[in-house]
């Protein structure tokens, strides 16, 4: 079953999973506040069910704006492996994949 989860419950899944999955502590948590919110926002795009969904509104409500050229999550970087792990156990997570 896939989960619709909204905002504050995707960002909280994202900063458990750097704490927990990827060894962030918890003073360095604030620096990868851009890689959660590009995570989420992608997560929102990709598994929003419509604009009566809590993703869409987590899409909606966003801070993250990606730029023009951006289609999807950038790649090619350490920044962006760490949005790439953070996808991936976020959508891991709304697929009912993970024990969370």
């Amino acid at each position: 079953m896939m989960l619709d989860p909204t905002r504050q419950e995707l960002l909280a899944r994202l900063y458990k999973a750097l704490l927990e999955d990827l060894g962030v502590g918890l003073r360095e948590l604030r620096d990868y506040k851009v890689e959660a919110e590009s995570a989420a926002y992608w997560l929102a795009a990709h598994y929003h069910g419509g604009q009566w969904s809590s993703l869409y509104s987590a899409l909606s409500c966003s801070p993250y704006s990606p730029g023009m050229s951006e289609r999807d999550l950038p790649r090619g970087d350490d920044e962006s492996m760490v949005e790439d792990d953070l996808y991936r156990i976020g959508a891991e997570w709304i697929e009912g994949k993970d024990s969370e």
